[in-house]
């Protein structure tokens, strides 16, 4: 996205409510350090009045110091940095989630309704049986992509699984075959 004021790229969208009229603006690094900072300290049409401290001491210029640091912070495994990540929505690895926790926390608070991973299924559906046929058809898929790369260590991983929830599969399907077969022998007698 482009700033709204000249053809650099857009940095810092900014959302402001003025006697209750939402704006949006979208600056580059220099026209939103003019617009944060402007030159006389009263109130234009382009920007609000200019607080020297806020009521806690902070300064705005401080604080939008800190926001422009804190995109550029990297991190020390992968080297991707907090802009990175606000421009491709994706993180470099699992240690970013540690690095930008203090960011990140009230991005997922907000579009999950919590920070912590709950898991896939829905809420009421934690008792639910799990689809064993899908999970031994991707199991199956996995150790064909295993033995192709020739991971044997995992292919054998793999195929124990795989035996395993067979083994699992068969025993209840036996069990109900010989529940079904009592239920009829009882009938009958």
């Amino acid at each position: 996205m482009k700033c709204q004021k000249c053809d650099c790229e857009a940095m810092f969208h900014i959302t402001e409510m003025i006697d209750g009229v939402q704006r949006e603006l979208h600056l580059c690094s220099r026209h939103a350090q003019a617009y944060l900072h402007p030159i006389t300290p009263k109130y234009s049409a382009e920007g609000p009045e200019f607080f020297d401290d806020g009521e806690d001491g902070v300064s705005l210029k401080d604080e939008t110091d800190s926001l422009v640091a804190d995109d550029f912070q990297t991190c020390p495994y992968c080297g991707m940095s907090f802009q990175d990540f606000r421009k491709t929505g994706r993180l470099g690895c699992r240690n970013d989630y540690e690095v930008f926790r203090e960011r990140l926390d009230p991005l997922i608070l907000t579009i999950h309704g919590a920070t912590e991973h709950v898991g896939k299924r829905p809420n009421g559906m934690a008792d639910a049986p799990v689809n064993r046929g899908a999970l031994l058809v991707r199991l199956r898929n996995d150790l064909n992509d295993a033995i192709m790369v020739e991971d044997y260590e995992r292919a054998s991983v793999l195929r124990d699984q795989i035996a395993q929830m067979e083994q699992k599969t068969t025993g209840a399907a036996n069990e109900s075959a010989t529940s079904v077969k009592r239920g009829a022998g009882v009938s009958e007698g």
